[in-house]
């Protein structure tokens, strides 16, 4: 999925809980691009869980590595 992202997309930010709590961005259709790694990651956790709503914008893509912004939604 990565290969197909670009600055300034907008990705959607979602809470998984099975098989464990991870925060993932999935592009408007649905596919999952990948999970969210931060310092703040429990505190995202815990709002997303109280139902707050984020998106993130693409800021870089380096091979792998994607570079968001979080945002309220």
């Amino acid at each position: 999925m990565v290969a197909t992202l670009k600055a300034g997309d907008i990705l959607l930010v979602e809470l998984e809980t099975a098989p464990r709590n991870r925060v993932v961005v999935k592009t408007v259709a649905g596919a999952v691009v990948g999970a969210v790694t931060s310092l703040r990651l429990v505190d995202m956790i815990e709002c997303l869980k109280e139902k707050f709503a984020y998106q993130a914008e693409v800021l870089s893509i380096s091979g792998a590595k994607v570079e968001i912004e979080i945002k309220p939604a």
